[in-house]
């Protein structure tokens, strides 16, 4: 598929809905409307921020980042099915660790699939270091999560035990 043009933007209200169809489109246990609008309403207070790729109008995918001095949370991440591997979620990655970074936050967090291999390829491409493994995390179907961690500050380093976690080839 060739890449969709459109662009990365920080979600509104109008677009909890189609938000929520991508939502469901992509995961078996998915969010409620009501989550994504609570966490739109976060983006006020500074403690939550959710970009979407928006392609002539249409949500093709999101990023949901939420702040937890001094860290960032990446609690969400999702591009419909007919746009994936087209950059879309390299680019909302992308969008959520610049606004971390523009916040000074030190860290950024995510749990994702054992079985995703292609998160988990992106995530490695980013610098993403697997720090810890979350057993049965995931339901529908039950499933490990492996915790992953990116320092966010050129110069910066992990502490010692993930370092070595991550040099072993994970948690």
């Amino acid at each position: 598929m060739t890449k969709p043009q459109g662009v990365i933007r920080p979600a509104t209200a109008c677009d909890v809905q189609r938000i929520h169809e991508v939502e469901r489109a992509c995961f078996s246990d998915p969010w409620s409307t009501g989550l994504f609008a609570g966490l739109l309403a976060g983006e006020e207070s500074g403690m939550a921020r959710v970009f979407v790729a928006d392609v002539e109008g249409r949500v093709l995918g999101f990023i949901v980042a939420e702040r937890a001095d001094p860290e960032v949370h990446i609690t969400n991440v999702a591009v419909h099915e007919e746009c994936r591997r087209t950059g879309i979620a390299r680019r909302l990655l992308d969008a959520a660790l610049s606004w971390a970074r523009s916040l000074g936050l030190e860290e950024a967090w995510l749990e994702v699939r054992e079985s995703n291999a292609a998160a988990r390829g992106l995530y490695r491409e980013f610098g993403f270091v697997v720090a810890n493994r979350r057993r049965a995390y995931y339901r529908h179907p039950t499933e490990d999560a492996l915790v992953m961690v990116l320092v966010l500050h050129r110069g910066a380093t992990l502490p010692e035990p993930l370092v070595a976690a991550s040099l072993a080839g994970g948690a």
